[in-house]
């Protein structure tokens, strides 16, 4: 099964949707970014694999058939998917009970070219359930956090869906989700066919032309961290602005300081991003004024383990002297006994201590810090 499920021999629109973000907010990037290489990572292909693995399961259970089976990071991959696998079960079979004609769909191809030129994607899931449609997107990254409100990848996959369905089923309101597993994170927003066929026209469209002939101004963000363009000039022009209108910290003031903390992220991340593509120039032959690659710090490390124990115990040195004894630590002990049984044994013994206290702006979703209680709880009370 798993030789007929191949993502990676995917085709991608120039305005895809994955990057609707960057090319929404900066038009000109799209057609600039056709100039550069599109690279991958070892992550990217983790995240192709997974997305195949969950195609693989769902349409096992779909069809009544028994589930490939896994070895090797195959295997890992699986169980990591798994809540991702029994939500969508969940799901569908809930509405099943409903609407006995409710209908599970695949890694559906969905065309949104009626707002984005040439516009087209896949959706993960697409659920029919009587007037609703639930369209489906899986993350398998663990960095960062992805949510489903106001998401333009999700929303022109919905518009997609909705169109590709809408001659077959009486749709009137879309679910929009996503999953992400090893986050256990779920988001979703809930729109009418209506206000997402408006955002379509009146939001999406005259941006998405624009971008399509190359035009528009260029801006920058938090949607350049994924940009192809490393060295972009107006990411530089606008982040070194900021540095040279602040050369003195000290003469900040508070209000100051708030706004050049949300912009400090920026900042690191376009540096970030310029040592990474100068270090890659260099690597690939080329050579940047002023600057060389040397060798980083490096770790001893055995060139063979087994060769290293046989060694030492063919010396009569004792596997107390050898290896050492540790406790796994809680995921992989989780992993090994299994989420229930972990519980059930040493569930109470597990404890997760306050973290740090991490400077974060105001829209962050986390508590806010109060370290008057935290200096309270910390206090040791003497028994009379």
């Amino acid at each position: 099964m798993s030789a007929l499920i191949n993502h990676t021999a995917r085709v991608h629109a120039v305005l895809s949707a994955s990057a609707a973000d960057r090319w929404m907010h900066c038009p000109p990037s799209a057609r600039l970014a056709e100039q550069y290489p599109q690279t991958s990572s070892s992550y990217a292909a983790e995240g192709t694999r997974a997305h195949e693995i969950a195609e693989q399961c769902l349409r096992a259970f779909k069809d009544g058939q028994p589930e490939p089976i896994y070895e090797g990071d195959d295997l890992r991959i699986r169980g990591e998917l798994q809540a991702y696998i029994d939500g969508i079960i969940e799901t569908y079979n809930a509405e099943l009970a409903i609407h006995p004609d409710t209908t599970l769909i695949l890694e559906s191809k969905v065309d949104f070219s009626q707002y984005v030129p040439d516009g087209f994607g896949t959706a993960d899931v697409i659920i029919m359930a009587g007037s609703r449609m639930y369209v489906i997107d899986l993350k398998f990254g663990q960095g960062v956090e992805v949510n489903a409100q106001g998401n333009p990848q999700l929303r022109l996959y919905g518009l997609g869906a909705y169109h590709l369905y809408e001659d077959l089923y009486d749709i009137t309101h879309i679910m929009l989700e996503i999953r992400q597993p090893r986050k256990d994170h779920y988001s979703c927003d809930f729109m009418t066919v209506e206000d997402l066929i408006q955002w379509g026209n009146e939001v999406v469209k005259p941006t998405a032309d624009i971008a399509y002939e190359g035009k528009g101004e260029f801006a920058c963000g938090d949607w350049c961290r994924f940009c192809p363009i490393k060295n972009c000039k107006h990411r530089a022009a606008v982040n070194q602005k900021l540095i040279e209108d602040h050369p003195d910290p000290a003469a900040l003031n508070k209000k100051e300081l708030g706004v050049i903390l949300q912009q400090l992220g920026q900042v690191k991340s376009w540096m970030d991003t310029l040592t990474s593509y100068a270090t890659d120039q260099i690597l690939s032959g080329e050579q940047i004024p002023g600057w060389k690659l040397v060798e980083g710090r490096s770790i001893r490390k055995y060139v063979d383990e087994d060769k290293v124990v046989n060694k030492l115990r063919a010396e009569d040195y004792a596997d107390a002297i050898i290896f050492e004894k540790k406790l796994l630590g809680i995921t992989a002990m989780e992993k090994a006994l299994g989420k229930k049984v972990f519980n059930e044994l040493i569930g109470d013994l597990v404890v997760k201590p306050a973290g740090a206290p991490t400077l974060a702006p105001e829209s962050d979703k986390r508590k806010e810090y109060n370290w008057q209680q935290r200096l309270i709880d910390e206090m040791e009370i003497e028994e009379e």
